[in-house]
């Protein structure tokens, strides 16, 4: 068992993670900088956090707009194939949220979709399947 203060994902599977959803983000119309993309651990939980640069549309319909995680999870799948006892599996999701504050000052977000996908790890290598983005 990994300490809590270490992280589970390699930074490579974390960049690939993290291209994914820019380009996500860019297919529907959203081209912002995200920015502090990392797995945190904060209570035994490991967790994706990000937000990014504020952006806006056009014509203005909120003083500020932003792009962040809103709820998120690693955990660990239990091995079910002999084939797999030198694998660690995880399944990492995460909601992408849209955060925006209006001009009067109130604050609220939506989300604008739902991120899905194994990690894997072994001895010799890592990676990421299964993605679904929904």
């Amino acid at each position: 068992m990994k300490k809590e203060s270490t992280t589970i994902i390699s930074e490579k599977s974390l960049k690939i993670i993290k291209d994914l959803v820019s380009t996500e983000l860019c297919k529907r119309g959203i081209h912002v900088e995200l920015l502090n993309f990392m797995e945190t651990v904060r209570n035994g939980s490991h967790r994706i956090t990000f937000d990014s640069t504020s952006f806006q549309t056009v014509p203005v319909l909120m003083k500020r707009l932003n792009v962040a995680t809103f709820s998120s999870s690693i955990t660990f799948l239990p091995r079910e194939e002999k084939q797999l006892e030198d694998v660690n599996v995880y399944s990492v999701w995460f909601q992408v949220h849209a955060n925006y504050e209006h001009f009067d000052g109130g604050r609220n977000g939506t989300e604008l979709f739902s991120f899905n996908c194994h990690y894997w790890e072994s001895a010799a290598s890592s990676g990421i399947d299964a993605i679904i983005i929904s």
